[in-house]
């Protein structure tokens, strides 16, 4: 974290947020969902589940839109609420918005030591079977 009085620059994307369309909230769900650092490994856990599965390509195509709506389900919830709620929603998200800003790198951290364990224990558990 940094330390205190240190102000913390958002990303620059982060900005526009409130003022986009539903087409672009859409489109910047599913970009920073599936193409988020963090999410590459849950993303590429995903990716090795349905592709081991065996599915037909339809199958698979379906999956994969599912999976990308569910990991921008966060940010395009997130936006819609700023851009129709009320002043106390957006000033209760733009106060998250700055918690989250402030403590991403603790954050990343937990994420990934979750994830690091989860990758742990797939791999332990593959030696047993």
């Amino acid at each position: 974290r940094p330390p205190k009085g240190v102000e913390v620059v958002a990303p620059r994307w982060m900005p526009a947020v409130p003022k986009v369309t539903l087409v672009k909230v859409v489109g910047l769900g599913l970009f920073v969902g599936v193409a988020n650092i963090k999410n590459i490994a849950i993303d590429l856990g995903v990716g090795a589940t349905i592709g081991t599965a065996r599915l037909a390509w339809g199958q698979v195509f379906v999956l994969v839109l599912i999976f990308a709506l569910i990991a921008s389900l966060g940010i395009i919830g997130s936006t819609l609420l700023a851009s129709r709620g009320s002043t106390s929603m957006r000033d209760f998200l733009s106060g998250m918005q700055s918690f989250l800003i402030r403590h991403n790198a603790m954050i990343m951290t937990v994420v990934f030591i979750v994830l690091g364990g989860m990758q742990l224990g797939n791999a332990i558990s593959g030696f047993g079977a």
